[in-house]
């Protein structure tokens, strides 16, 4: 069978480049907001939910207005794949209702509109639409021309859609593609088993300890200091939006850590075994809070909270999504 790959690569932008992301990125928002303020409308008027296709004939519409004519300013494939977001999570928030998972704290709720600064993303889903030129390390994007990427490693496989997205203050191009044919490891017994832990990341079935990361907690001071600095700014002024904008790079810079260790750990599992048993955990049920309800007040919740927190930064969903895809990729 084919596998799905995809591949990471920050852009190399300049200021005329990052004001049309910026703005691109802004007019998916603008109609995402549109949108489901006329489906909330219809809902009012006791009429039916509108559909993808139905939700697209209006993008047309306001393309096509004198007044909402500067929507036609970005191109109209990701504004599309904006609209198939809001469906899809209109679906997801529908099937949780006839479940009677829908609203409450932790359960599927309605869309929600979008605040400046939280953009849908760029997606373009036609390989038709664009054209990578790896040896230059570059991708010709419409309405954006070419954008040079820092390409940190080889693009194999046909390209079938690339998304743009920003982090901070820097944007990155995800370019998914479709490999040639893997043939499963079918009928093979493990060569590998892992445990996975707080004290030891993982013990393996050769005797093997992984030492964690522990990522969160070698930076907790400097999180506690940021978040301190952060509360005792001025909301809306400058001074806060700068503490804020520093907390969010430290928060990167730990998912960053993280995310790096656990792709060469994984790579390397993968790379030596087609077959690899692995503990199958109930994460978050184990990371549930302890504090219970005011009738049912939990005990010992200030350590609970604290092994939670060594939970969630162990990461252990994120590693087994990755040693999954790797193997798969392999055949394994």
């Amino acid at each position: 069978m084919s596998s799905i790959k995809t591949f990471r690569f920050q852009l190399r932008t300049r200021p005329v480049l990052e004001s049309q992301l910026r703005r691109f990125a802004g007019l998916g928002r603008q109609v995402w907001n549109r949108a489901l303020a006329e489906q909330q409308a219809r809902h009012a008027r006791g009429e039916k939910y509108a559909s993808y296709a139905q939700m697209c004939k209006w993008l047309t519409a306001w393309r096509n207005s004198p007044a909402t004519a500067w929507l036609a300013d970005g191109p109209i494939h990701p504004q599309q794949q904006v609209l198939r977001r809001l469906d899809e999570a209109y679906r997801r928030f529908f099937a949780a209702a006839k479940a009677g998972l829908a609203g409450g704290r932790g359960r599927v709720g309605p869309p929600q509109f979008r605040r400046y600064g939280d953009e849908p993303g760029i997606r373009f889903p036609d390989p038709a639409q664009f054209a990578l030129d790896a040896p230059n390390g570059r991708i010709k994007l419409p309405k954006l021309g070419w954008v040079r990427l820092r390409m940190s490693q080889a693009v194999e496989g046909a390209l079938r859609n690339v998304s743009l997205g920003r982090e901070g203050s820097k944007w990155f191009a995800s370019l998914q593609v479709e490999t040639g044919e893997v043939v499963p490891a079918l009928g093979l017994a493990p060569t590998l088993g892992i445990d996975l832990g707080l004290a030891a990341f993982a013990a393996t079935s050769d005797g093997a300890r992984i030492a964690p990361l522990k990522a969160l907690s070698r930076q907790q001071q400097r999180l506690k200091r940021y978040q301190r600095s952060v509360s005792r700014k001025k909301r809306g002024s400058s001074n806060r939006k700068k503490a804020v904008a520093r907390l969010a790079r430290l928060h990167r810079r730990i998912a960053h850590q993280r995310s790096d260790w656990l792709h060469k750990l994984t790579t390397e599992l993968a790379g030596r075994h087609p077959v690899i048993a692995l503990e199958d955990l109930e994460i978050k049920n184990m990371s549930a809070s302890a504090r219970g309800t005011l009738q049912a007040p939990g005990t010992r919740v200030a350590q609970k909270a604290g092994l939670n927190r060594g939970i969630l930064d162990a990461a252990w969903g994120e590693f087994a999504r990755q040693l999954t895809y790797k193997l798969q990729w392999r055949g394994g």
